[in-house]
């Protein structure tokens, strides 16, 4: 797999919500759809981000929520 820092995974998940939520509060303020298609599209590029970058360092696992301690698979703890 392809192995990246978690800490600088877990901040571009986090960024990507932030942006995510950004999008949908403009959306919300101008009722103009476009942010919406475009916060849709930021949470395709999450999930995608997510899926492939936030893993276990010891088992390679998917660790599911970004809040764990530990790997949910091997019980490796994450720091």
């Amino acid at each position: 797999g392809v192995h990246m820092d978690l800490k600088k995974a877990k901040s571009i998940c986090f960024l990507l919500l932030g942006v995510f939520m950004i999008l949908m509060l403009i959306m919300g303020i101008t009722s103009n759809p476009v942010f919406g298609y475009a916060a849709i599209g930021i949470v395709g590029i999450y999930g995608v981000f997510h899926y492939f970058f936030w893993r276990c360092p010891k088992c390679g696992e998917n660790m599911g929520p970004l809040w764990v301690k530990c790997c949910p698979q091997c019980g490796e703890k994450i720091s």
